[in-house]
Parts: structure tokens; C-alpha cells; sequence
């Protein structure tokens, strides 16, 4: 669209001057006409400028875009292999934000508390009120910006599992604390195991 735009107004300038010439043969004279084809020329020369500057922003814009598409691939590939990690890590693996929502929860710990997705829940609706009473001064802690450790009872249809619960703050760029990464393992058997003894 450019470029017929651009060839209408050289095409524009080629008849007025053309006509212009013819007048100036058939007896007009004066510093006039010359003025008028210099301006015309000078228009021509500034016309030609802003299109090759408007070509050079068009051919940036294309290698920025190409860029963008490159990097959203390879972020895209990038979480695809996260996820595929995380999905296969025998413990429950969750990031929570200040709100106390859950932005990603990985496939064992959505099965281990019966979700099909846990983000967008918040930490009680989850494990519930019993465990959200022995959970809130550790979540607490940990969006302070403490590292914490600590084990849960979780009661089950077939008697309770017990939770090794870590929290590792997540701060960005000026320290302060976003969230959090939370891991939890079930660590019933070593628990059956200590008491035994």
C-alpha cells in the first residue's frame, strides 16, 4: 500500500512538472517556475526519505516480532519441560502466592488432594480448616521471608497421613517476598517407623 502511495505521488510530481515545462517552452518565464520545480524536486527527495525510514521501522517491527514469536517458543518449551519434572518428582510440589492462592500445583499433589487444578484455590479450601489451623503461623512465617520446615497430620478414610511440609520464601527483584515454593512429602511410613522403635 505503501509503495502505491508512493508511486501516485512520484507519478503526481512527473505530470505537474511535465506540465510545467511544457508552459515554460511556450513562453512563461521567471525565477517562479524554477522555484516551483526545485520545491517539487525537494518534496520528491523528503518523500523518498520518510518512506525508506517507514520501510526500515516495517522491517524492524518484523525481526521483532519474529524474535517475540522465537522467545514465547522457547518459554513455551521451557515450561512444557518444567512441568514434565515436576509432574514426575515423587512429592508434592506447589508455588502460593501472597494471597494464599495457588498459582501451580504439580500432578501428584492435584491427585494427592483430589483436584483436577489447584490454582486459583486458596490454602485453606484445600487441606481444609483442621489443617489450615496447624498450617497459618508457618505460611505466615515463610511469606515474612523465613525458610520453614514442619509436619502435619492430614486425616484420611483410612487413618491420617503425616506431611513434611517445607516453605521456601520467593522474593523478587527488591527482596520482597511474592510467594512462596512449597514442597510436601509424605513421610508417614518413616514417622510408623520411629515409633516402632
Amino acid at each position: 500500500m505503501l509503495t502505491g502511495a508512493f508511486g501516485l505521488l512520484v507519478l503526481a510530481i512527473a505530470v505537474v512538472a511535465s506540465q510545467l515545462h511544457a508552459a515554460y517552452f511556450k513562453g512563461m518565464q521567471g525565477a517562479g517556475l524554477g522555484l516551483l520545480l526545485l520545491l517539487l524536486l525537494a518534496a520528491c527527495h523528503f518523500a523518498l526519505r520518510a518512506y525508506a525510514r517507514l520501510e526500515e521501522r516495517e522491517l524492524r517491527y518484523r525481526q521483532l516480532y519474529a524474535t517475540s514469536r522465537e522467545m514465547e517458543e522457547k518459554l513455551r518449551v521451557s515450561e512444557q519441560r518444567l512441568r514434565l519434572v515436576t509432574d514426575n518428582l515423587p512429592v508434592l510440589i506447589a508455588y502460593v502466592c501472597k494471597d494464599e492462592r495457588y498459582r501451580f500445583a504439580n500432578r501428584l499433589f492435584n491427585e494427592t488432594y483430589e483436584l483436577d487444578n489447584a490454582a486459583g484455590k486458596t490454602v485453606a479450601e484445600i487441606i481444609g480448616p483442621a489443617g489450615y489451623e496447624q498450617t497459618r503461623a508457618h505460611l505466615q512465617r515463610s511469606m515474612a521471608g523465613e525458610s520453614v520446615y514442619f509436619e502435619r497430620d492430614v486425616p484420611q478414610k483410612n487413618g491420617a497421613r503425616v506431611e513434611g511440609v517445607t516453605y521456601i520464601p520467593d522474593r523478587d527483584a527488591e527482596g520482597e517476598v511474592d510467594g512462596l515454593f512449597l514442597m510436601i512429602e509424605d513421610i508417614t511410613l518413616r514417622k510408623q517407623g520411629e515409633e516402632s522403635m
